[in-house]
């Protein structure tokens, strides 16, 4: 995993007040597969929620305008489409 994407589960983990575990964290590729782990990981918030909040990390993580935000698709690769290391 590369250091973009590990700070970005460090973001994901203190704006959801949750630990994501190394052995989950290696299948979290696309933007997606994060969306359906924390909604999996946090039944109490609807998956709407969880979606603009996963954005709004997002975006602050990679400086990404409101063009940018409203183009992201659940199949984005962190690494391949949003250019992670």
């Amino acid at each position: 995993m590369g250091m973009d994407l590990l700070e970005y589960h460090m973001r994901i983990e203190d704006a959801f007040n949750i630990r994501i575990p190394d052995e989950d964290a290696t299948g979290l590729l696309t933007v997606g597969q994060m969306h359906e782990y924390l909604s999996r990981r946090l039944p109490t918030l609807d998956t709407e929620q969880v979606w603009h909040r996963q954005l709004d990390v997002l975006c602050r993580f990679r400086r990404l305008d409101a063009a940018r935000r409203a183009a992201i698709k659940a199949s984005d690769g962190f690494v391949r489409d949003l250019n992670f290391d």
